[in-house]
């Protein structure tokens, strides 16, 4: 691809048709509506008593480490017991199971707990969700209807990835896509009809990142050995316009890219963080940090800075702040086991890995607690949600607590 590539957050009409329809407070798909882990919401409360916000529900959706999907009071997970996932369809509010729906899965424990790592989606009346072997299902939200289901191994030819799939479908227009293959695929949302696959070689773990390029849509992924960025639509559908060599420890991209502008940060188990600049035909890195690498979690960005743990999730117990510019390290607060994170209002929502849920400032002048409470146990990887001034958190046992952050009437 010749000239100059530009790249931002998102173009106005590939916002529009990804968040249309949605209220401020919901969190339909993995990193939310905005693709960024950062909510728009406002006016929960970041103060707690001693013992933490009160619990409004708890259930057990069994092992896995995907994340919810809330939409329209409706709160979608999946976990697996005995060798057989469940889709689990939740009262987002009350708690109470409103569907569900199991297969056949293998739970398939490889240097961890196992089950399901993708997040479900919901778009529009629908949810997707895909299995660590391939299953990719369509249901009507509200009933629980499967629509369709197609097998990316058998259906499309790609290979599995070691430890799974674990991308999280990704709806922009009528294209739902995922990072399987060796640079992605593309259904069709309505009909699971395959609208293209860019490679067929193994893929990696991390979900794809819809941006524009030169004025046209795009979508970048963390594949198996490198970065590529591969046209949406039109001609360009299913095409890498390029691709840079991303060679990870066990080939295990996990984290999302974040990006914003002409800026794209990529951080992955053992290779430091790099941020790069798209504006190149070839993408050039402005910085490397190997004091700031993610094994697990997705950092997140926010007013300039980059929050996010460092270092294998099963050893790092460091939580740090990157300026996203300069790759200058911040401040570092030790002892907090590799967990995950998310914003809202200038705040981050920390949930460590042995399950204590933290508030603080994002602030790169020190991370400062507001509030901290131990709210599970076990290992806790997986990200914590806020959705309608509700938290909810998830341990690898599946054990699902929702966390009631709502102001209280005078």
């Amino acid at each position: 691809m010749r000239g100059v590539m530009r790249i931002a957050i998102l173009g106005l009409g590939l916002l529009a048709v990804s968040v249309a329809g949605l209220r401020a407070e919901d969190w339909p798909r993995w990193r939310g509506a905005y693709f960024n882990g950062v909510s728009p919401e406002t006016g929960w409360v970041a103060a707690w008593p001693r013992e933490g916000p009160r619990r409004l529900w708890t259930a057990n959706v069994s092992t896995g480490f995907c994340a919810v999907a809330i939409k329209a009071g409706r709160l979608f997970t999946l976990g697996n017991s005995n060798n057989t996932d469940t889709v689990w369809a939740f009262d987002a509010e009350r708690g109470h199971v409103l569907w569900k729906y199991s297969y056949p899965c293998k739970l398939d424990p490889n240097l961890y707990e196992g089950g399901p790592n993708a997040t479900p989606t919901v778009n529009l009346d629908r949810v997707y969700t895909l299995s660590k072997e391939g299953l990719l299902l369509c249901f009507r939200a509200v009933s629980g209807q499967m629509l369709w289901q197609k097998h990316l191994v058998t259906d499309f030819g790609v290979k599995r990835p070691e430890w799974g799939f674990a991308s999280s479908p990704t709806v922009v227009g009528e294209q739902l896509v995922l990072n399987a293959g060796g640079a992605g695929l593309a259904v069709h949302k309505i009909t699971g009809e395959l609208l293209w696959c860019a490679d067929k070689g193994p893929g990696a773990y991390a979900s794809p990142l819809p941006v524009t390029v030169a004025g046209k849509h795009a979508y970048c992924f963390l594949s198996h050995r490198d970065l590529i960025a591969v046209g949406a639509d039109g001609p360009n559908a299913g095409v890498v316009l390029w691709r840079h060599p991303w060679k990870t420890s066990y080939d295990m991209s996990v984290p999302d890219a974040v990006v914003y502008r002409n800026l794209l940060f990529v951080s992955s188990f053992g290779q430091p963080g790099t941020l790069f600049d798209l504006r190149p035909a070839d993408p050039k890195p402005v910085w490397q940090c190997k004091d700031f690498w993610q094994h697990i979690s997705t950092p997140v960005l926010v007013n300039g800075h980059l929050y996010g743990f460092h270092g294998d999730a099963t050893k790092g117990n460091e939580l740090k702040c990157v300026e996203f510019a300069t790759g200058q390290v911040k401040w570092t607060e030790p002892n907090l086991p590799n967990g995950g994170l998310t914003a809202a209002g200038g705040k981050l929502i920390v949930l460590t890995g042995n399950g204590e849920l933290i508030v603080a400032d994002a602030s790169p002048a020190g991370f400062k607690p507001i509030s901290r409470t131990q709210v599970l146990g076990g290992k806790c990887w997986t990200v914590p949600v806020l959705a309608n001034r509700l938290i909810y958190c998830r341990n690898a046992r599946g054990d699902l607590v929702c966390l009631d952050v709502r102001p209280k009437s005078p």
